[in-house]
């Protein structure tokens, strides 16, 4: 018995020191200015909007408003802020990530907003995004999409 559990425990420590080598590449994110600048157009101000922005390098530095100021990791946009028409956040030049959460409702089915999302790393375009409420489509209800 005893035999068993040294051969058990020596297998699981063969796959504990195997499974956590150093040999992984540290760098996998890139790291640089992450810049968003959101778009609204349309019926906004009829829509009920939760938006968040996150992001930073993961350590001591997170988002910052258009006028410099560090928001933190996450943040919430205030009534005010989500009712912009267009707005933009960015990370320091240390930063490996950003996201942006939207979630709008609407009462009114004739009502319709797109927000369009543009992302930039260290200044150059590397991504873009439209999403269009209520999508026009075949379904009884609206569906919300990104292209």
């Amino acid at each position: 018995m005893k035999k068993i559990f040294l051969l058990v425990a020596f297998t699981f420590l063969m796959v504990l020191l195997s499974s956590c080598s150093k040999d992984e590449d540290k760098n996998q994110f890139l790291h640089g200015t992450y810049k968003m600048v959101i778009i609204q157009t349309g019926d906004v101000a009829d829509f009920e909007l939760t938006v968040g922005i996150g992001g930073g390098n993961g350590l001591n530095n997170g988002i910052f408003d258009e006028q410099g100021n560090d928001l933190g990791m996450n943040y919430r946009l205030n009534n005010e802020e989500k009712q912009r028409s267009s707005y933009s956040y960015h990370t320091a030049g240390d930063g490996i990530m950003m996201i942006f959460t939207q979630v709008a409702t609407c009462d009114d089915l004739s009502k319709a907003m797109t927000t369009k999302v543009e992302v930039y790393f260290d200044e150059k375009l590397i991504d873009k995004k439209e999403r269009i409420i209520p999508e026009k489509s075949k379904y009884k209800y609206p569906m919300a999409t990104i292209r």
